[in-house]
């Protein structure tokens, strides 16, 4: 519980402290009523006048009239507070997974994320900023009944507070059961939006293999489960909470006999026992209210418990010194790398010195590594073995920022931003004005088509710009990376989707910025191998050995001058 009061942020603590303050005024007030019932039973209608009732029912209905407008205040702050509390932890939640490192993603869907950023930390708000103030509450109410109560009548008090023990064993019972439960629906919605985005994303694909009723079939299948184990979490709460009422039905009982036999013995009055009614109902109701607010506790910690399972991840470690000094790379160099995932090896004994300005081309068979090694340099993947220095310092001995911020990178699965396209450039670059902007789409030999879309550069692309052809998407990329300017370019096939003319147009474009940027392309066009003066080829430091194939250079790694 504290854990969860430390993620929702102590700066909203003295608004909930306040929230807290206002409903134990009105609090207090509810417990006025029983012994206002009390006076008029005992004192007015016997012996006073119909004067005397006036006042005593004009004065119940000033109080809870003012317990109503506090309440109003109460309750309105309360509920801002825990949408504040919402907004809190999503946006720690949602900076944590800013920084957690490549790998760690990729062991998680998107539909497993969005999941734990909105329903868990619904049911974590729903902890924080309503069950811990009515659970307060609720304790507050049950003291305040019980010691009038036990003022009133000791014995008759006592039987209705032996229902507090009764009811907790019920909940100690059932504690660990909401908790499994509550965590298997959340586990079961995260697999069920994970099927949705998946299908959403990849409508194309389901659609051109007409595989609309599969995805529907797999959604409800994922239904299903989730209906299951909602049904199997309902049943528990019912059970439990028929037990909790059965236990309340009895002391009811009780004290209606017991006091109905002091009643005609003559230690209580008809209007103490009435008062004593009330209070009893108070106790009984606080009681199954806390027993209630436990059961939610425990399914919320379930929720809470997937939220706290990524908090507790470790984000990238950036190493380096937090320098603003820009990398100049003189040369970059690799020492008997290598690289592996948990489950096999990718490639070992990699040796490699680029000077500054060279273009590296990097070929080899499919699945030989080529991307992974990309990903080492900005540190999106660590080496297993061996180091890669820049200007003969570790990659570990910059900072995270420092060193990405030198590099360009155009991947081969390109990500666009649902807006325009102009903000979708300057993601390379974000203090860019609008002419760098365009400078950069012109020499991506992008600034044509993007004049013919409606709007131009404010034209929005859709969803991952779903707009565009793969080419289109592409050529904004790369203008992306040209308005970065940054003196280490990485290209993982960035100009696979192009036709002849527009390829030819690009290779003119980094011909351009040859000697003052250090570029690393995945190729397999001979074309754009033709313009590197170092050719890297992966099939060489393959896990495991593979038969060497044919190489565009003749040798495995070759260094040539470009005439």
């Amino acid at each position: 519980m504290m854990r969860m009061l430390n993620l929702a942020g102590r700066q909203h603590l003295p608004m909930l402290a306040l929230c807290l303050t206002l409903i134990i005024v009105t609090t207090l007030i509810q417990l006025v009523l029983p012994l206002g019932v009390q006076q008029m039973l005992d004192n007015v209608l016997s012996t006073g006048t119909a004067l005397d009732l006036h006042h005593l029912a004009l004065l119940l209905l000033g109080l809870f009239a003012a317990k109503a407008i506090v309440g109003y205040f109460a309750q309105l702050m309360l509920m801002v507070t825990g949408d504040r509390i919402i907004v809190t932890v999503r946006e720690k939640l949602f900076s944590h997974y800013q920084f957690l490192s490549l790998a760690q993603h990729k062991d998680h869907s998107v539909g497993d994320w969005v999941s734990r950023l909105n329903n868990d930390i619904t049911a974590v708000r729903n902890v924080v900023s309503n069950v811990a103030i009515a659970f307060i509450v609720s304790v507050l109410q049950l003291i305040g009944a019980a010691l009038i109560m036990l003022s009133m009548n000791p014995s008759l008090a006592l039987v209705v507070l032996l229902l507090g023990p009764a009811t907790t064993l019920v909940s100690k019972l059932f504690g660990a059961t909401f908790f499994r439960l509550s965590k298997r629906i959340q586990e079961a919605m995260a697999d069920s939006n994970s099927t949705l985005q998946e299908s959403l994303s990849g409508i194309e694909a389901v659609k051109t293999f007409s595989r609309e009723r599969h995805q529907i079939g797999q959604y409800r299948q994922q239904m299903k489960r989730f209906l299951a184990r909602a049904i199997e979490a309902r049943k528990a709460d019912s059970l439990y909470n028929a037990i909790v009422a059965f236990i309340t039905s009895v002391t009811t009982i009780a004290i209606v006999w017991a006091g109905g036999l002091a009643v005609i013995g003559g230690e209580l009055t008809a209007g103490m026992l009435v008062a004593f009614l009330l209070y009893a109902q108070y106790v009984t109701q606080s009681i199954v209210s806390i027993a209630g607010h436990y059961s939610a506790v425990k399914q919320a910690e379930g929720a809470s418990d997937r939220v706290f399972e990524i908090l507790d991840m470790e984000t990238e470690a950036s190493d380096g010194e937090n320098s603003q000094q820009a990398i100049q790379p003189r040369s970059i160099s690799f020492h008997n790398v290598a690289f592996s995932y948990p489950d096999k090896a990718v490639f070992a004994g990699l040796d490699l010195q680029v000077k500054q300005g060279d273009t590296v081309a990097i070929v080899g068979p499919s699945g030989c590594g080529k991307s992974t090694f990309l990903r080492l340099l900005p540190r999106l993947y660590e080496a297993s073995a061996g180091s890669i220095e820049i200007n003969g310092k570790a990659l570990r001995d910059y900072s995270l920022k420092q060193l990405r911020d030198a590099m360009s990178v155009v991947s081969q699965d390109i990500h666009l931003f649902e807006t325009s396209v102009l903000e979708n450039i300057r993601f390379g670059r974000l203090d860019a004005s609008d002419d760098e902007v365009i400078d950069a789409a012109k020499r991506a030999n992008a600034d044509e088509f993007i004049r013919d879309l409606p709007q131009g550069y404010a034209s929005e692309i859709g969803a991952n710009g779903c707009f565009l052809s793969g080419g289109q998407r592409q050529r904004i990329a790369l203008a992306r990376a040209f308005l970065k300017d940054a003196p280490i370019l990485l290209l993982d096939e960035a100009t696979s989707s192009l036709d002849a003319d527009n390829e030819q147009r690009i290779q003119a474009a980094l011909a351009h910025i040859q000697g003052r940027c250090t570029t690393f392309i995945i190729a397999h066009n001979p074309a754009t191998i033709a313009h590197a003066n170092v050719v890297l080829d992966m099939q060489r430091y393959r896990q495991p050995p593979m038969p060497e194939l044919a190489t565009v250079s003749g040798e495995l790694v070759a260094r040539r001058a470009l005439g």
